[in-house]
């Protein structure tokens, strides 16, 4: 529905926002360093509290928030921009783990968080293999490259999509299958 087209257009859009006043923080780092992604998040909320949401006009800040993946669970706020989630108006958002099909109406504003977590390892994916096509090949490039590449292989599709399957037509185009990583 034209609803959840743009919901998760947005979600895609912004979903690194906070990272413009951190910085991005590569995967090994952040998650290599046992409490680090915690800190981080923390850290990155408050951020968002000072400096994203002041600019967002306030009758926007809820589906902005929403769009951020921000919810509350207790008296904290959790950010996860790659869970499934609905969000009707005056309801609460509604985190779930499988398939949104049922929520395809726009009064649901389904944002399809792990169909993006996808996405996004695409589009990184992807940006390492250009690197690597035009000779750049740095250990940590070769890694993250050869690391997105064992992910889709082994969890090729979600909603039906076969990421794996783009995976090997891009390395087909850019000669990566004849290129030692």
């Amino acid at each position: 529905c034209r609803s959840r087209t743009a919901y998760n257009f947005f979600c895609a859009l912004f979903h690194d926002l906070p990272e413009s006043l951190t910085r991005d923080i590569i995967s090994p780092v952040k998650y290599g360093v046992k409490g680090l992604s915690d800190i981080i998040s923390e850290y990155e909320m408050r951020l968002i509290d000072d400096k994203i949401l002041p600019f967002v006009p306030e009758h926007m800040r809820d589906d902005f928030s929403y769009i951020l993946g921000i919810r509350k669970e207790g008296s904290k706020f959790i950010k996860d921009e790659f869970e499934n989630r609905t969000f009707e108006l005056g309801k609460e958002p509604k985190f779930a783990e499988g398939s949104l099909k049922m929520f395809n109406e726009d009064k649901f504003r389904a944002i399809d968080g792990k169909a993006l977590k996808y996405c996004d390892k695409l589009a990184a994916f992807f940006e390492a293999g250009i690197s690597i096509s035009y000779g750049v090949k740095s250990k940590e490039l070769l890694s993250g490259y050869n690391s997105m590449l064992e992910f889709f292989k082994a969890k090729p599709k979600i909603e039906g999509v076969d990421f794996q399957s783009v995976c090997e037509d891009f390395k087909e185009h850019f000669g990566l299958n004849r290129i030692d990583l």
